[in-house]
């Protein structure tokens, strides 16, 4: 008997959660790393987030969009990049600054998110958000791997693009609130 669409539908949801249970292993593979960088942690890394891409499409060819995948997904995201984030500060591979603007970013982004949610007003992630995710994702598991002077170079636009998404939701937020009530 084949497997029908319907009876898959739970796989993107399993992925996403084999993303969160990878994330301990991950910590500990970073914390034990010498530094400055650590291979084995980048690939692993890499590994996790491609899982992203694996379970979003599987969620859309298996039309399985749900609740738990809305709200786990991106926590997974977020959590995977803290935890890079984390291990590049305890390599002393990156300046502290640089992983403290992401994480900063990360929660002024979830906040602001959590908040227009509570409003009901319409709060999604556009291409620059996710362009400057994957830009942040990616740098992050190169330094992890290297620590090549371009990998840093790479890194800090990362960072720049995180803040510029930033201030674009910021000012995109503040423009709805005065539309949609005249006052923010």
């Amino acid at each position: 008997m084949p497997l029908s669409r319907r009876s898959l539908r739970w796989l993107p949801n399993a992925v996403t959660a084999a993303r969160l249970a990878a994330l301990p292993p991950l910590a500990a593979v970073l914390a034990r790393a010498k530094g400055p960088t650590s291979p084995a942690g980048a690939v692993l890394f890499a590994g996790i987030g491609a899982t992203d891409l694996l379970d979003g499409f599987l969620a859309r060819r298996l039309d399985a969009h749900t609740a738990f995948g809305r709200a786990a997904d991106p926590l997974a995201d977020r959590l995977l990049l803290a935890v890079g984030l984390a291990g590049l500060i305890g390599m002393r591979r990156i300046h502290p600054a640089g992983p403290a603007l992401l994480l900063a970013r990360d929660v002024a982004s979830i906040a602001g998110y959590a908040a227009l949610r509570a409003r009901g007003a319409p709060a999604a992630v556009d291409r620059a958000g996710k362009a400057s995710s994957a830009l942040a994702m990616t740098a992050t598991a190169l330094a992890l791997f290297s620590d090549e002077p371009w990998i840093d170079a790479l890194f800090w636009a990362s960072v720049a693009a995180a803040l510029a998404t930033l201030a674009n939701y910021g000012a995109r937020a503040t423009r709805e609130s005065v539309n949609s009530s005249g006052t923010i």
